[in-house]
């Protein structure tokens, strides 16, 4: 493939030696690289560079600065515009990009009396992704600024019958700004003073629009997934998660055999994860979650959720310092994880822990683009999880203090919660029911487990109204028919204090607390 040397600091595309020359004659697969007669210069653009092609621009050693050359502030635009396709990724690496300003264009006035006005657009300092797939490596950004499009307002202001609502304003990036359906991997990059503002709302409509929102970069860089060495469960054994293979059967918590579709990965030297808390992965001791479970330490990265007490739990949000942990420092870093045909939950250590779902997040891997070549007629659809995603709320904090309690660590009981009343109202052997309150929080539902025969079964909120105490009210389904000789009990989550027990021999047998 061609390589093309730029030579020359000129922004002009008449001139050969170029950037701009450059990028309009290289094709896929082709290098940009730059001459060191001009090693430690600013090549000041007079407008946006724009990539279609699967092209590489690399500064080598060189200390190229990429800037903004227009002589005012706040008059400038986007240094580079990416419009590739996923096929054929664009990848810019060694470079300094600096002191963009890119501006979203205002939204439209609504078409008609009543019309809605159209969205501001979304604008990037430094780069603005706009399709395809963009590989960014050790490449800094620097005093760049985004300000997104003013939300188009009402087509006629003054008819106040007849407004139309408000336009959004667009999202901005200082640095980078990725648009739905493209993606962007990244690797040692640095990030100094770049602010994005969103767009105002279109105004003189009814309602005015939302104020859009302001980023450094557009899409979370943070990752979901397992560190290097974490054993998962396949229908031939535990096996690391880097020597599984597309097609490998994977066991889910349902005991379900399902074909791996695909899996991501990226990598992180340690000098970059370590100034990224995002990145920096969690650990679960042996043993934190339940007896054996993890079997052994379980490292995944801090958004990566936990499957407990039916629902999904990112690891940050359990981290208590003793039995889950937050890494602070690595050599380096390896993640990977496992998609399947459809979001569900894997055994990794012995623990539940979910699989990929691409929530607009696919893009983070490396290896973004082979879904594309491997699936060229998938179309992207919104996210489906296998179930309830929680990061905040009783039933987070019901876990935490479990959880806390196993490490050994205090739980303030006396702070939180108040005396629990209630009764079992019965039990028929596939249900129990009764009602449950919290006297210091006369008006909060109050989260339980439910045990069977010491056992957690399943948890439930005492939130349903009852003819003679309020909305404290639950009935619980449980799993499967209990025998005769099994024991129902009731407890609050938070702090296991019990409500009461009684024997299923005894069909709607009324306990009180």
């Amino acid at each position: 493939m061609p390589t093309y040397i730029v030579t020359s600091t000129v922004d002009d595309i008449s001139d050969t030696g170029s950037l701009r020359y450059a990028i309009s004659q290289a094709q896929d697969g082709d290098t940009i690289e730059f001459s060191s007669s001009i090693s430690g210069q600013t090549l000041a653009l007079q407008s946006s560079l724009t990539i279609s092609e699967g092209i590489t621009i690399d500064g080598g050693s060189n200390n190229i600065t990429i800037s903004d050359g227009s002589p005012e502030a706040n008059a400038g635009f986007t240094n580079f515009v990416v419009a590739g396709d996923s096929a054929n990724p664009i990848t810019i690496r060694n470079l300094a990009i600096n002191d963009g300003y890119g501006v979203g264009t205002t939204g439209s006035k609504g078409a008609g009396p009543g019309s809605p006005g159209g969205p501001g657009g979304n604008a990037a300092g430094a780069i603005f992704v706009q399709s395809g797939s963009l590989n960014l490596i050790d490449s800094s950004f620097t005093n760049n600024t985004a300000v997104g499009g003013t939300g188009g307002g009402s087509l006629d202001p003054n008819d106040f019958n007849n407004k139309g609502a408000g336009g959004s304003g667009g999202n901005a990036a200082g640095a980078i700004y990725v648009q739905p359906g493209a993606s962007v991997t990244s690797s040692n990059l640095t990030f100094v003073n770049n602010v994005g503002t969103g767009g105002a709302g279109g105004t003189a409509a009814d309602p005015d629009g939302p104020q859009g929102t302001g980023y450094e970069i557009s899409n979370d860089p943070s990752v979901v997934c397992f560190v290097i060495g974490t054993l998962i469960r396949t229908a031939a054994g535990d096996k690391s998660v880097e020597d599984l293979a597309i097609g490998d059967f994977v066991v889910t918590a349902s005991g379900e055999h399902r074909p791996i579709k695909w899996i991501g990965t990226r990598s992180y030297i340690g000098r970059f994860a370590n100034a990224n808390p995002g990145i920096l992965p969690i650990c679960f001791k042996a043993g934190a979650l339940a007896d054996g479970i993890p079997a052994r330490d379980l490292r995944v990265s801090p958004k990566h959720a936990m499957f407990l007490d039916g629902c999904l739990i990112p690891a940050a949000s359990l981290v208590n310092g003793a039995s889950i942990v937050k890494e602070q420092r690595v050599e380096e870093l390896t993640y990977f994880h496992i998609e399947l045909e459809s979001h569900d939950v894997l055994i990794a250590e012995g623990a539940a822990s979910e699989s990929f779902v691409d929530d607009n997040g696919r893009g983070i891997f490396h290896n973004a683009h082979t879904f594309a070549t491997m699936y060229p007629n998938e179309q992207r659809v919104t996210a489906v999880y296998c179930a309830p995603r929680v990061e905040h709320g009783f039933v987070l904090e019901a876990v935490r203090q479990r959880l806390n309690a196993r490490a050994g660590l205090q739980v303030s009981v006396g702070s939180r919660f108040g005396e629990l009343r209630g009764v079992i109202e019965g039990c028929d052997g596939t249900r129990v029911w009764g009602w449950a309150q919290d006297q210091a929080y006369l008006d909060a539902p109050v989260c339980l487990d439910v045990l069977v025969d010491g056992q957690v079964v399943s948890l439930v909120y005492a939130d349903k109204p009852t003819a003679e105490h309020g909305a404290h009210g639950f009935t619980i389904n449980l799993p499967e028919t209990l025998s005769e000789t099994a024991t129902v009990a009731v407890r609050r989550s938070a702090d296991r204090a019990m409500l009461a027990s009684l024997m299923h021999s005894i069909p709607s047998v009324q306990a009180a607390a």
